[in-house]
Parts: C-alpha cells; structure tokens; sequence
C-alpha cells in the first residue's frame, strides 16, 4: 500500500511539474478554468479573425461547387428557383432556414448532429453575405 502511495505522489508530482512548465495554451486554459473567466476581447478578435479566414475559405469553395461559374455568384439559387418557380432570395432562405434549424436543435441539446454546429454557423454567415449582395445587387438595377 504504502509503495502505491509513494507512486501516487510521485506521479503528482510529475504531473504539477509538467504543468508549471506546460504550453501557453495549457496554462491558459488552466487559468480560466480555476479564475471562471469568459472569453475576453483579445480572445474574441483572434477568433474572428480565424472566423474570417475559414468563411472565406467555405465561400470560394462553394462558388467553385456550387455557382460553377466566376461570373454570377447567384447562378445556384437562380437555377433552383428556376425550376421551383421561385425567386431566387427564396431559395437563399430556404437553404439558410436548413442551417437555423441544426443550430436551433444544438441549442436545444441535440448535439450528435452530422457535422459541427461551428460549420452550420459559419455557412449560415456565408448565405446571409449572399443575400446581401443579391441586396445590393437589387439596389443598383
């Protein structure tokens, strides 16, 4: 017993030593852990920043997937609505809705879903930069 102890402490010890030298991230995360701090504003500019780069990254590869073409970003919801008889900020909205209503259900608690809800936001960012520029594009006509 006494030798399973003394492991014990020794393992304790490894453990709070390689903590004290630990990452900057581990240390972090330690940190808000035991002070029960929010996200700060440092915190929040870097993520949007790295928001940023991977809605860009979502909105290039769906031109290429889905618009199939350089010179109209709308010619998806133009095709679909086409055939449904619909315009096509409808079908940007149905497509859109289809997102509200996995981060709803994550919301809800339902979060064994087919991909991250982080993926179904940041699409959903991606269709409402879309209607803004079928909104502009409406103004200018």
């Amino acid at each position: 017993m006494l030798g399973v102890i003394s492991s014990l402490e020794r393992q304790t010890s490894d453990l709070i030593g390689i903590l004290k030298r630990g990452s900057k991230k581990i240390k972090s995360l330690l940190k808000k852990k035991w002070r029960n701090v929010r996200m700060n504003y440092k915190e929040m500019k870097q993520l949007t920043e790295k928001i940023w780069q991977e809605i860009q990254k979502t909105r290039d590869a769906g031109q290429k997937e889905y618009a199939r073409t350089d010179s109209n970003v709308f010619a998806n919801f133009e095709r679909t609505g086409k055939s449904l008889g619909i315009p096509p900020q409808k079908v940007l909205m149905i497509f859109l809705m289809k997102h509200f209503d996995g981060i709803i259900s994550h919301i809800e608690g339902h979060t064994s879903q087919r991909e991250p809800v982080t993926g179904r936001i940041k699409d959903a960012i991606v269709y409402l930069m879309l209607l803004w520029g079928m909104v502009e594009e409406e103004n200018e006509i």
